[in-house]
């Protein structure tokens, strides 16, 4: 849904899909490889409301000045515990394996 509200609100020029990735770390490598051979620094993450802080700092950590869209654009209950504990550990095992990716670089 956010895709949608992305593409319908954002210039088709200045929005990217990236579609290679199979997890959000390799989402924000990738992307972050994509942007710098244009220059750009700056995205806005589409995604849902409780996995957006994990996507802004993957982003953020591969360089990339990310930001959420408006909160209007957002529709997203309280997550529950169990999403929020998986949020934990996933931000802690992208963590590692985003230090993997770059030391094969």
């Amino acid at each position: 849904m956010i895709r949608d509200i992305l593409l319908t609100r954002a210039p088709a020029a200045e929005v990217l899909l990236e579609a290679q990735s199979q997890s959000t770390v390799e989402n924000a490598h990738f992307t972050a490889a994509l942007l710098a051979k244009l220059g750009v620094r700056r995205v806005m993450i589409a995604t849902c409301g409780w996995h957006l802080p994990r996507a802004i700092t993957n982003f953020r950590r591969c360089g990339l000045d990310a930001v959420g869209p408006p909160p209007a654009w957002i529709e997203s209950p309280r997550p529950s515990l169990g999403r929020r504990v998986r949020e934990q550990v996933s931000a802690w095992l992208d963590a590692r394996q985003l230090a993997r990716m770059r030391e094969l670089e």
